[in-house]
């Protein structure tokens, strides 16, 4: 086994959408914390990745970036935002140099960044922090997928367009694929009768969508479930998780269902 991955993250790590951001990065990663940046300079560490907690916008200024990045030019710097600064990158100056991640997709994105980091593969973190988030987008394009021939994908969503888009993803990789609507009956054909993966993509969320989620969750008890959401609160993501969704990812993160 190669050395573990080291990571500081910098910030109010008790913040409930940080708490769970960060759950599982301890997860063969060495990780230290550091309450703000002096207390983050004055431990002098020099890890592979730094991850600033960013509560609001503006928290972290420019030169306080830049101070980060002459103090460790080969880290990746992760930006993980809160939900109070959704609109930051409409209305506001988001912080360059940095991978910019909401709080609800750091968990699954940092659990694939890191499984290709330790195999050698084309992970994020090596990049330049002055990579942009289209050299970012066609360096993950390179990454090849895992093949689903053995998969069958039930896709639930009241949306014709997602469900093509989802159903021809899926689809190219090899998996058996059934769609319908949000109620629509389960599929009784024996070749998909037997769903691997479940993909839920709700126009909003409703009472409705947990009750589904938990119905999916008693007739598929071996499948994984995954909710796709625009812009999740905490307290969403808890009641979904307690109905049985195994993930909760947003619409940039669909493709991570078939990892």
């Amino acid at each position: 086994m190669g050395k573990l991955l080291q990571v500081c993250v910098i910030g109010d790590a008790n913040r409930p959408e940080f708490k769970y951001a960060l759950s599982d990065i301890s997860n063969g990663a060495y990780v230290c914390y550091a309450s703000s940046l002096e207390v983050f300079f004055r431990l002098n560490p020099f890890p592979d990745v730094v991850v600033l907690l960013q509560s609001y916008p503006g928290e972290f200024s420019i030169s306080e970036i830049e101070q980060i990045i002459q103090f460790n030019p080969l880290s990746a710097l992760i930006l993980i935002t809160s939900s109070w600064c959704e609109g930051e990158r409409r209305t506001g100056y988001p912080v360059k140099d940095a991978i910019r991640i909401s709080w609800y997709d750091f968990p699954i994105w940092f659990e694939r960044q890191k499984t290709l980091f330790d195999a050698g593969r084309l992970s994020q973190f090596p990049l330049p922090p002055s990579a942009s988030a289209s050299q970012r987008a066609d360096h993950d394009s390179q990454i090849e997928l895992p093949s689903r021939t053995n998969d069958v994908f039930w896709i639930f969503s009241d949306s014709a367009v997602q469900r093509e888009t989802l159903s021809r993803f899926y689809a190219s990789l090899g998996a058996k694929v059934w769609s319908g609507g949000m109620t629509a009956a389960f599929p009784k054909e024996s070749q998909l009768s037997q769903p691997t993966r479940i993909v839920v993509f709700p126009d909003f969320l409703s009472d409705g969508v947990s009750k589904r989620i938990t119905e999916l969750r008693a007739s598929n008890p071996n499948a994984a479930i995954y909710v796709v959401i625009y812009q999740p609160r905490i307290e969403e993501i808890e009641t979904l998780r307690l109905s049985g969704a195994d993930e909760v990812l947003s619409p940039d993160l669909y493709q991570y269902a078939s990892l």
